[in-house]
């Protein structure tokens, strides 16, 4: 019993300092300005909303606005993160397609691109589904990251998009073999996970290596991620639009209400006490 104690005070013990550790490296300083920049200057109803399409709409045209700033100001690897459903029940199957109908129309928005605007799908499966969803007659090239891991095309991209890697962790150890010195955009690829510590280095010492050396470089242009307060999934937001600061809303009456602005991402655990602190002044009540 003794030994089994130790074992698991040992391994918690390297995941936070693995997890620290990660926090240590700093952050590019693209776009550092000195102007105090809201992210969502307010605007919060699009979350309080229930109408899945106003709330997809809005994030996809900040998404746009952001990323487009991001290119502009030279940055390199930019993350898009945001729940693709507010259900409690949501299957893996309408993920998938919500990941899948975002990124058809935010390519939309980079269609001078044409055939030099990559989309990249975790694996050929996904890529294949998306082009039954599309059509053959694309404006933009479709590939996979396994894919292009075989094959090796000559022609280099002015922009990479890839969707919803993650599920194995080789993609994401992948991905930074794929860099060709082109502003990269990730949807949905739970890069906050890695940075955060979430995997353990002495477990998954390659995924580590490459969160150090190339993910921990990221620039969030949106992001979006819920924080369960009050007894409710959607009780508060951690949330960054470029080039804006980080904030955690709280649920208001009729909108979430900014409760702290912070120049740099907080943990999650320190987000989550902002939330609960905000939550039990406004209201008094446990849970």
């Amino acid at each position: 019993m003794a030994a089994s104690s130790f074992v698991v005070l040992s391994c918690f013990f390297c995941f936070i300092i693995g997890s620290k550790a990660m926090r240590t490296i700093s952050k590019p300083k693209i776009g550092m300005r000195s102007t105090i920049y809201m992210s969502l200057e307010g605007k919060t109803g699009f979350l309080y909303d229930t109408d899945q399409n106003l709330y997809l709409n809005s994030i996809l045209r900040k998404s746009i606005d952001s990323c487009k700033l991001c290119i502009q100001e030279g940055v390199k690897l930019i993350e898009i993160e945001f729940p693709a459903n507010r259900k409690n029940d949501l299957s893996l199957g309408e993920t998938l397609d919500t990941n899948r109908l975002f990124t058809r129309n935010f390519a939309n928005a980079f269609a001078s691109y044409e055939k030099d605007l990559w989309i990249l799908f975790p694996d050929k499966k996904e890529c294949f589904l998306a082009q039954q969803k599309w059509g053959a007659d694309l404006p933009f090239t479709m590939t996979s990251i396994e894919g292009l891991l075989e094959y090796q095309p000559e022609s280099i991209p002015q922009l990479m998009v890839i969707v919803n890697p993650g599920f194995s962790v080789d993609e994401w150890i992948n991905i930074p073999k794929l860099d060709k010195g082109v502003p990269m955009i990730i949807i949905n690829g739970n890069l906050d996970r890695l940075r955060n510590g979430y995997y353990p280095w002495f477990i998954y010492p390659g995924l580590t290596k490459v969160t150090k050396e190339f993910y921990c470089n990221s620039v969030q242009a949106l992001f979006l991620s819920p924080i369960a307060v009050g007894g409710s999934r959607l009780g508060a937001w951690l949330t960054r639009v470029y080039p804006g600061k980080w904030e955690v809303l709280v649920k208001g009456s009729n909108a979430y209400d900014v409760v702290s602005v912070t120049d740099v991402e907080p943990e999650a655990k320190v987000a989550w006490n902002i939330a609960k602190k905000s939550f039990l002044e406004r209201t008094g009540q446990m849970f």
